[in-house]
């Protein structure tokens, strides 16, 4: 489990950006058992978190999805957690960035609701475009495979800016966030896009 944020974000998270080619790739960290995606994923979905509820959510690894975990360290929630089923989008796939995100839902949705079930799907997007969320939260309104859908993409080729959603959740309101971490990686910033 990651104990600090601040830290994970100088040591994992910087080389990681540094290095976008490693989100590519699925060799995992072996500290932490988690690929760099899944890693840069995790952490933007615990900012999130932390916005959205005023809760204090951390990284940790999951030895049976191999996705890892979103667990939540404040009382009366503190040790509630929820698994993550992660799939990307790279940069150099053709086509609008809105279908195939949908897409990319449709393949993890078809392994049926067994699959999903209690699992958090995090689709990130490597590829640049404009994302129209209202339409994706339309189009997957029945999909009830997985608890929640969440959808991360970079805003901006020159800065670390990344708009992070939750489309649809069994209990959170529907919000995008902004997520801009600074250029020193020593901390970052926050601010609600609104609810969809």
């Amino acid at each position: 489990m990651v104990k600090d944020l601040k830290q994970f974000l100088k040591l994992v998270i910087k080389p990681i950006l540094n290095n976008p080619d490693s989100l590519r790739k699925s060799k995992k960290w072996k500290n932490i058992g988690l690929s760099s995606r899944e890693c840069l994923g995790l952490f933007l979905i615990c900012i999130a978190g932390r916005e959205l509820t005023g809760e204090d959510w951390t990284i940790s690894s999951d030895p049976e999805t191999d996705d890892g975990i979103v667990v939540c360290r404040t009382p009366p929630r503190e040790g509630e957690a929820f698994a993550t089923e992660q799939t990307y989008v790279p940069s150099f796939t053709p086509g609008y960035i809105d279908d195939l995100v949908l897409e990319a839902i449709k393949v993890k949705s078809s392994r049926g609701s067994d699959y999903g079930k209690d699992r958090h799907l995090i689709i990130y997007c490597g590829k640049a475009g404009s994302l129209d969320l209202q339409l994706i939260k339309r189009e997957i309104a029945s999909n009830d495979i997985f608890s929640s859908f969440w959808v991360i993409a970079r805003m901006s080729p020159k800065k670390w800016e990344f708009i992070v959603s939750n489309i649809k959740g069994t209990s959170d309101e529907p919000t995008a966030f902004q997520i801009i971490i600074h250029s020193d990686f020593k901390d970052w910033g926050i601010k609600s896009l609104g609810r969809l």
